[in-house]
């Protein structure tokens, strides 16, 4: 009896310690009346029910702050440009701070500034618009892979060395820098720059693929 307790007692804690045996999702809305299982990413993040491999899906409409991330999930708005549509934008509206992997963030409003602290890696963004600065924040470099796909980036990135950067189908409204062995493809980047002559759209990419881009650089001084 002795050990057919003993014996159930440790399958209980292996299926409470295995993260990704089963993978839920999970509703965020601000609004208390939307009755979703989180008002706030932070409360989700925070949450002993959510795990790594879970995912985290934001209402139509719904507006919620930025907060710090260190849990492998996937976050899930309804994307952007929805002007005229019955689905309205879902709002993440101050900076969010990666310090996990294994990250993916699609279809959200990003009001703020993207950070990547320790641990920061294998992160997508995905159908997202980023008003902030996308940048690294008291680390020596991120390893990658950082993938942007199909965003519009309003401040572009600026990594003191980032590697393994994969950027592709995006409008960027800003300047790439410090990036080492990207691939750079079929993006349009736009930067207004300065009088300075080494103030271009693209600075400091080293080893890497630049392909099929639409490169606008309204530097005064060129």
């Amino acid at each position: 009896m002795k050990r057919f307790l003993l014996l159930a007692l440790v399958s209980v804690v292996l299926v409470l310690s295995s993260e990704d045996v089963c993978a839920r999702s999970w509703r965020i809305n601000s609004s208390t009346e939307a009755k979703a299982d989180f008002t706030s990413l932070s409360e989700a993040l925070k949450s002993l029910e959510v795990f790594n491999g879970d995912t985290l899906y934001l209402d139509s409409g719904c507006y919620v702050s930025g907060t710090s991330i260190n849990k492998s999930v996937t976050i899930i708005g309804t994307g952007f440009n929805l002007s005229g549509s019955p689905i309205k934008e879902a709002v993440i509206g101050s900076t969010l701070e990666i310090g996990t992997s294994n990250l993916k963030v699609e279809g959200c409003v990003i009001n703020g500034s993207v950070e990547f602290r320790k641990n920061a890696a294998d992160v997508t963004f995905e159908r997202c618009r980023i008003l902030g600065n996308i940048s690294e924040y008291a680390v020596p470099t991120i390893s990658g892979p950082v993938k942007i796909l199909s965003c519009f980036l309003g401040k572009g990135i600026g990594q003191q060395s980032g590697n393994n950067f994969v950027i592709s189908n995006s409008i960027i409204r800003g300047q790439l820098a410090g990036l080492n062995s990207a691939t750079i493809t079929n993006n349009v980047i736009v930067y207004d720059g300065d009088d300075s002559k080494t103030d271009y759209a693209l600075v400091d990419i080293k080893n890497s693929n630049i392909s099929n881009n639409i490169i606008i650089n309204t530097n005064l001084s060129t």
